[in-house]
């Protein structure tokens, strides 16, 4: 599918959005979350937790990394309150505690919780800056917000608040508030540091103010034997009365700091990642910009994080995982494919990404996770060929394909391909964009090209779509083409009673073999609609704004069963508005920013996948998927599939849940749940001979999970099948 790039007409007095469920997905909800990132943290199980933003956006939160998923905590989901976290400590019980511009957050493993003005009476300010966690369980940390001059110290026991601020013990001198770090020390000592005053140490029930250090602390660390570490703009330390001076890395201030398991302090700077003994500074190769923080992994490996994402360094090699390795890479995204493996396909201007339900991958010339051999990374469309290869349309690169390990052929090279379909014998098609706009067909290595010279299209190709017996329909700006090649039919406004002008494009063909067609309706274009051609008895059914809530033509998709998406957008009348519609033969429904999570009114294009779900391509704010058909059974085409048949009792349940599968175990090669949003849950085991399984509402991790539906998915060697069970609380 292709890029929209005509603009098209207002919505006024949208019709109410049915309810369906939605997911977003964006680079700051999908893998490391972003390119910046202010804290790491290794857990005992060898886990990575950290934070990762997109700043532009304001979108990101927590992930963890458990060697093969990045697993998401993001405020676009609404699954963080904060997209700014730093300082993660995990206390006794497991629970991970991190400072955020919303407060102190608890994650129990499931959920955040927050502590803030909003939730606790007195609480100082709502910018946390650090936390530690002393011997005996108390959570402490320093908050700075320097808008109002506002913070301090807070400490929680689990159950009462304590908090030093000003006018209440601060334990920095007036007019001084913001506190930025906290460290507790073997001894019971506290440490606190603020920007630009220096150290504070409490003591039993008092605060000693170090009146000789007046310099901003930006990160305090205490190691087992009580040395207090402290990155101002160089390295300091103090040691029962002795101070040091460790100086810098050569680019100021030291930023952040981890203790290091061989002795003295791991120092993040804006120069890179150092490892300090002493006065000496050994410079690690961070491949990031500016590093923040460093932790070490149980298996002697080390984390660090910074702009550029985050890296693990094993031995002496970083591998640096960010948005271009390990999530969708881009905002916009020009096409959205899926291939018979159920793999989602985003073409953008970064490469490609690709999604399995569970793990992304990308294809770029930034070190992304798979080759990429081209010099262009603008990328408009994917098609699936007969034989389980990707068909690719590139920018200046022709069409490339990929057969699942390498890059095996290249197509048109040279020339900006702006959309590829492959017919019903497995032809595959193609466009140009600028140029001549010409149209390729390409079967057996053997590519044609037809254009005004050799064929009867008379202008620019605005779109194709596969139509039965090898043909293909071409929306150009003059006409509608149905050809195979060799033969070809023509409908325009003179010959067949076309609406408009002739101006047409972006063809979407419907079960029935009905085609849906935006269609200008004036030479200016400014006022434009969507057809429906009935070829049979050549009927042309028109919706536009004197009939429809269709305010302009756009982009199109048509689903199995053959309900229509349609996008549209008005980018040449302000305020510019736009709308997604549903439309299923008989009654319209208008999704649009006033009523539904659509992120974004201007639509470059819509993909269908497995389950008739739309997946809708956002102007700047990524990917939307609704849930309008989350439980059609998936292997509607595989009858072996079919006779597997999982059914849940009780359904709803509320503790545990029995799933049976009507066929012998010898059949299934996996039960996987799925939430909503298509993440994976949990696999069960299936005994040997077993016909039945047990879930227990938990995930992998035995976290009890939330209210709401979730999804069956039994794998047999033919295929999948799906039910739908309900967890109820």
């Amino acid at each position: 599918m292709k890029r929209l790039i005509m603009s098209v007409v207002l919505i006024a007095g949208a019709a109410v959005a049915q309810n369906p469920q939605w997911k977003i997905w964006t680079p700051g909800n999908t893998g490391t979350m972003g390119d910046y990132s202010f804290g790491v943290m290794v857990d005992s199980a060898g886990r990575l937790w950290a934070h990762g933003y997109q700043p532009n956006w304001r979108q990101g939160g927590m992930v963890m990394f458990d060697g093969t998923r990045w697993h998401n905590w993001s405020n676009v989901d609404s699954m963080c309150p904060s997209y700014i976290l730093r300082s993660f400590k995990q206390d006794r019980v497991g629970n991970i505690w991190c400072g955020s511009e919303a407060g102190l957050l608890k994650f129990d493993g499931s959920a955040f919780t927050a502590y803030n003005r909003s939730t606790v009476p007195g609480f100082p300010c709502d910018t946390v800056h650090d936390v530690d966690i002393d011997a005996t369980g108390n959570v402490w940390f320093a908050m700075e917000n320097f808008n109002g001059n506002n913070g301090g110290v807070g400490r929680f026991n689990g159950t009462s608040w304590t908090f030093w601020k000003r006018g209440q013990g601060h334990p920095f001198p007036a007019p001084w508030n913001p506190v930025r770090a906290i460290a507790c020390a073997p001894n019971g000592d506290v440490w606190a540091g603020a920007t630009s005053v220096g150290l504070a140490r409490f003591r039993g029930s008092a605060w000693h103010y170090f009146d000789t250090l007046r310099y901003g602390v930006n990160d305090i660390v205490i190691d087992s034997s009580g040395v207090v570490w402290i990155a101002q703009t160089y390295l300091i330390s103090y040691d029962n009365g002795t101070w040091r001076h460790h100086g810098s890395s050569g680019s100021l201030p030291v930023l952040g700091l981890a203790l290091r398991s061989a002795g003295g302090v791991w120092a993040g700077c804006p120069n890179g990642l150092f490892a300090v003994e002493g006065t000496t500074w050994t410079e690690q190769g961070w491949p990031g910009g500016f590093c923040y923080l460093a932790a070490e992994a149980p298996d002697g490996s080390l984390w660090a994080c910074g702009i550029g994402g985050v890296a693990h360094k094993v031995g002496g090699t970083w591998e640096g995982y960010n948005i271009s390795r390990t999530g969708l890479n881009d905002y916009w995204n020009y096409g959205i494919d899926f291939d018979s493996r159920r793999n989602a396909w985003f073409c953008n201007g970064y490469g490609i990404c690709t999604f399995d339900g569970e793990v992304w991958r990308n294809f770029n010339r930034y070190g992304g996770t798979m080759p990429w051999p081209y010099p262009t990374d603008i990328l408009n469309a994917a098609v699936e060929g007969p034989d389980g290869k990707m068909w690719i349309a590139t920018y200046a690169e022709g069409v490339v394909v990929w057969d699942g390990t390498n890059w095996v052929a290249q197509y048109i090279n040279g020339e900006v391909i702006e959309d590829v379909v492959r017919d019903s014998t497995g032809v595959i098609w193609a466009y140009e964009d600028y140029s001549t706009r010409g149209l390729y067909r390409i079967e057996n290595g053997n590519v044609q090209k037809f254009d005004y010279t050799n064929s009867p299209i008379t202008s620019y190709v605005q779109g194709t779509c596969a139509d039965n017996g090898g043909y293909v329909w071409v929306a150009t700006l003059n006409e509608l083409i149905r050809t195979d090649g060799t033969r070809w039919e023509i409908y325009d406004p003179l010959t067949s009673g076309m609406p408009g002008t002739g101006r047409c494009w972006e063809p979407a063909r419907a079960p029935d073999g009905t085609l849906w067609l935006s269609v200008a309706l004036n030479e200016n274009v400014t006022w434009t609609g969507l057809t429906r051609f009935n070829r049979r008895d050549t009927t042309w059914t028109l919706y536009d704004s004197t009939n429809s809530p269709v305010k302009a033509g756009g982009v199109s998709a048509v689903t199995s069963t053959g309900v229509l998406w349609h996008g549209y957008f008005r980018g040449d009348i302000y305020p510019y508005r736009g709308a997604l519609l549903r439309f299923d033969g008989s009654e319209w429904t208008v999704y649009n920013r006033d009523n539904s999570p659509l992120p974004h009114e201007q639509i470059y294009d819509i993909g269908i996948d497995w389950n008739d779900n739309p997946w809708i391509s956002c102007a700047s704010e990524g990917i939307a998927v609704i849930y309008d058909n989350p439980v059609a059974m998936e292997d509607r085409a595989t009858p072996d599939a079919s006779r597997i048949t999982p059914e849940a009792w009780p359904n709803p349940f509320r503790h545990t849940t029995t799933i049976s599968f009507g066929a012998p175990r010898a059949r299934i090669e996996r039960v996987a749940i799925v939430d909503a949003a298509g993440r994976l849950v949990r696999t069960l085991s299936v005994g040997r001979h077993a016909s039945t399984v047990a879930w227990d509402g938990r995930d992998e991790h035995g976290r009890q999970q939330r209210a709401g539906v979730y999804f069956l998915r039994v794998r047999t060697p033919v295929g999948e099948t799906s039910a739908r069970v309900v967890l109820a609380r």
